[in-house]
């Protein structure tokens, strides 16, 4: 997401992460991560749930996705470990400001992730 802040900001969107946290753990991680954007907590899933995003056990966990961790731990990546709710599935919205969608992703697996340069591309469409 650090890769395409700056354009999503000259396009005059704002990044904004929700985590199933608590405010706490919301709280450790913008400290520890020095993460520039903004991060809201949903421990409820209140959120999660109104968007239908997917609730699998373990976040769906497959070979390849012990295999792409497995590789990121050897490459360095230490992450900051499983917060909140490890059933609960991401993903990501792009809301304009009349409130409609303009791109969703839903995950299917724990590490399944769009490219985040479909962000950018959806945003510059409605510019």
């Amino acid at each position: 997401m650090r890769a395409i802040e700056q354009r999503i900001i000259e396009l005059g969107g704002q990044l904004t992460l929700i985590g199933t946290g608590t405010p706490e753990q919301g709280r450790d991680f913008t400290e520890r991560t020095q993460a520039p954007f903004r991060l809201l907590t949903d421990a409820k899933l209140v959120g999660y749930q109104a968007l239908q995003l997917k609730r699998k056990i373990y976040g769906g966990f497959r070979r390849q996705t012990i295999l792409r961790f497995w590789r990121a731990w050897r490459q360095g990546s230490r992450g900051a470990g499983i917060l909140g709710d490890p059933h609960q599935l991401g993903g990501v919205l792009v809301i304009r400001p009349d409130n409609k969608i303009a791109y969703a992703y839903l995950s299917e697996t724990l590490d399944d992730r769009n490219d985040p340069w479909e962000i950018v591309r959806s945003l510059e469409a409605t510019a």
